[in-house]
């Protein structure tokens, strides 16, 4: 939107992707300072998006888009004058309207933009022009309710100029920007080029010979193709945005010096502010974790999406769910979550089943048959996600909201026996079978909604749930485990949930599920993994709950794959989608192969958790939400000497660094105001305990303050 040619905002792909046919976003900016004496002129361009866009033909009959096939687009301009009085100008038939603005060809998420800049692209936002058609088409109400803004803006993360540039004998241009990106180019111009086109392509990855590799594009063209005006110009994209490391530029006027600042990255994201930090002595976990930070930036653009180059881009809730903690550890992602939650609620089946997508194009929310399960790890982060929300933020009112739909949703899975799922999608070769895993979450998804109830106050449903639980639970141990205890499917994925999700029948039990999975990682696999979306997330904490730590922590320092550092030595920036992307430089044969994929970073919140020992402890008591009160419990392991992690809550920073020196175990914290903290030392207390530090109850808690420690420990 721009008034006299100015635009109202710096932000990005307004006014978001929301479930269309529920809700509409309503902006609003005070354009006081744009507004001159006298005429005035407000204009906007309306692009594709997500409303009528191709990403929004996905699935649909006949490629016909879920909502509709043009844009639309509303607006107030109030004006509030001195005597108190307002006058609101909005839009009616009156306005001037363009089918396509001639300057601007085409535009699509997936396809890229196309902009002809031979036409006069600013006096149509300016008063008295004169272009245009009056009779704008207007539309009766369109059925859904517009709300205030409530979600996190796409704003500029940064600006990123090309580490490299090559030119190749073809006269086509190589940028390198050195690390993957979401994002549009600036080009600038310097001189006028009438009629040049120049073509700008983009790639995660080159092939082997030197070419870009954009077989994982799919029918994703993202590119952008800029017809040169008779002035030097300044030009990005608008309505896309690219999932990219390389460009290739074809048509660059030959008068026209290529440098470093004619073609830069620009960036986009939704991230809020970084409130997480984490480093260590293993620089290979310090790039991995810089790749999970990379590749939640390029993947929260407005929504969590699975990726941002593909025919895809989708809020996938599987993803979501299983990096969740990880992203609201990494950032405050607090108002993120909660428009995406609102939006996914919106598009509930009619029975009150959670979609494996949100917002979801094809989604009515109407009776359309007899009630059915949702696929199990992806539906269910309508339960997980809003209780992270109240664990991280400690927001009681969100989780209130949140909480009917939980409820009704758990109680619709309960009525199955047979669960769909998508599964332990990715797994390397070892799959689970999608019953065991649709039974295991639902359990999980019982106790979740159980602590819920607890913390809302409501005993009734919290009997309710853990009553169901219970007996679902011994449905499932009777069903999965036989009379010696033993697990019936023997993979990494079934031993890591029986552990972590409480499944064993007993301590016998629970024991052999720790020798299974140490003996398939260890013997079977050479300490590798064999995990896929569902069971990676969770791996590491089942080592280290059953106390495996020393094999937690080589599985973590494996480099060879399936690793997470393997994609770091193959020069990885972002969270590969397949732990098997490429290899040997050729990629994996399937196009479903994006290189910034966020699932597998989910990793990242044990190097919070266990590395730094940063805890939440809202499931040992609700009340604790929000950091009010955690734990501070570090356990180093494996080849680190030193390891320090940082997380800023709504009380303030809460930070944990250690350094091992011989025997000797040096660890500095910082305990913010108005929080307690329980301090576990790995291996022995210090001989004297620094003031502010006090027992109670048998165990050690700390003041606010910042205290360094040194104690005995070998591990």
């Amino acid at each position: 939107a721009y008034i006299n040619g100015a635009s109202v905002t710096d932000r990005r792909l307004l006014p978001g992707w929301t479930q269309y046919n529920k809700r509409v976003i309503e902006q609003t900016f005070d354009v006081t300072k744009l507004v001159n004496p006298g005429t005035n002129a407000v204009a906007a361009l309306v692009g594709k998006g997500w409303f009528a866009g191709m990403i929004s033909t996905v699935g649909c009959p006949d490629g016909t888009p879920g909502y509709r096939n043009y844009p639309m687009f509303r607006a107030e301009l109030t004006v509030e004058y001195n005597d108190g009085t307002k006058k609101v100008i909005g839009t009616d038939k009156t306005w001037k309207s363009y089918y396509l603005d001639p300057a601007l060809q085409d535009n699509d998420i997936y396809l890229g933009e196309e902009y002809d800049a031979t036409w006069d692209d600013e006096s149509w936002k300016l008063a008295g022009n004169k272009r245009g058609s009056s009779g704008l088409i207007v539309e009766r109400e369109w059925d859904a309710q517009i709300v205030p803004e409530d979600g996190q803006p796409v704003r500029v993360l940064k600006v990123i100029k090309p580490v490299k540039i090559t030119n190749r004998p073809s006269g086509t241009i190589l940028l390198d920007y050195g690390e993957n990106l979401a994002g549009v180019d600036r080009i600038t111009l310097t001189k006028a080029h009438p009629g040049a086109v120049i073509v700008v392509r983009h790639a995660e990855n080159l092939k082997k010979n030197g070419e870009m590799w954009r077989d994982n594009l799919a029918f994703a063209k993202q590119q952008t193709v800029l017809t040169c005006g008779s002035k030097p110009l300044v030009y990005e994209p608008s309505f896309t945005f690219y999932g990219y490391r390389y460009a290739e530029v074809s048509g660059w006027p030959k008068d026209e010096p290529f440098t470093e600042d004619s073609i830069v990255a620009v960036k986009i994201s939704s991230v809020g502010r970084r409130t997480g930090t984490f480093e260590c002595s293993n620089e290979l976990i310090n790039k991995f974790f810089e790749n999970v930070l990379r590749s939640q930036e390029d993947n929260f653009v407005d929504v969590p999406t699975d990726c941002p180059q593909r025919c895809e881009r989708f809020g996938w809730t599987g993803d979501a769910q299983v990096f969740c903690e990880t992203a609201m550890m990494n950032y405050d992602v607090e108002r993120f979550f909660l428009k995406w939650l609102t939006d996914g609620y919106l598009c509930r089946t009619y029975y009150g089943g959670f979609t494996g997508i949100a917002p979801h194009h094809e989604c009515t929310g109407k009776k359309d048959g007899p009630p059915r399960a949702s696929s199990a790890g992806w539906a269910d982060y309508g339960v997980i996600c809003p209780w992270m929300l109240y664990r991280k933020y400690g927001n009681r009112a969100d989780l209130a909201k949140l909480f009917e739909g939980m409820a009704k949703y758990v109680d619709l899975q309960d009525q199955f026996e047979k669960i769909p799922t998508i599964g332990d999608h990715l797994n390397q070769n070892q799959p689970t079978p999608g019953q065991f895993i649709g039974e295991a979450y639902r359990i999980e998804i019982m106790r979740i909604t159980a602590l819920a109830a607890a913390a809302l106050g409501s005993k009734s449903k919290k009997k309710h749930f853990e009553e169901r639980r219970a007996v679902r639970l011994a449905e499932f141990q009777k069903k999965y485990f036989d009379q010696d205890g033993e697990l019936k499917y023997r993979t990494q994925t079934a031993a890591a949930f029986a552990i972590v999700y409480g499944l064993c029948p007993n301590n016998d039990a629970r024991e052999k599920a720790r020798k299974l999975l140490v003996h398939d990682i260890v013997v079977n696999r050479g300490t590798h993994l064999a995990t896929g979306f569902l069971g990676t997330p969770i791996l590491l904490r089942a080592l280290t709950e059953c106390g495996e730590l020393d094999v937690a922590y080589k599985l973590l320092e494996q480099t060879t794959c399936p690793s997470w550092l393997y994609p770091v030595t193959q020069g990885a920036t972002t969270v590969w989608e397949r732990w098997d992307a490429f290899r040997d430089g050729v990629q994996h044969s399937s196009w479903m192969n994006s290189l910034n994929h966020y699932a597998f970073g989910s990793a990242a919140s044990w190097l919070y958790s266990t590395v730094a020992g940063i805890q939440d402890l809202t499931e040992e008591n609700h009340r604790w939400a929000g950091w009010k009160r955690f734990r501070l419990a570090p356990l180093p392991g494996g080849t680190l000497t030193y390891a320090k992690g940082s997380f800023e809550s709504r009380y303030g920073l809460i930070e944990s660094s250690w350094k091992k020196n011989g025997d000797n175990f040096e660890w500095s914290f910082t305990v913010p105001e108005g929080t307690v903290a329980e301090i576990v030392f790995p291996c022995s207390e210090p001989a004297t305990l620094p003031a502010g530090l006090y027992r109670e109850g048998g165990k050690l808690f700390a003041k606010p303050g910042r205290y360094k420690t040194v104690s005995k420990c070998s591990r």
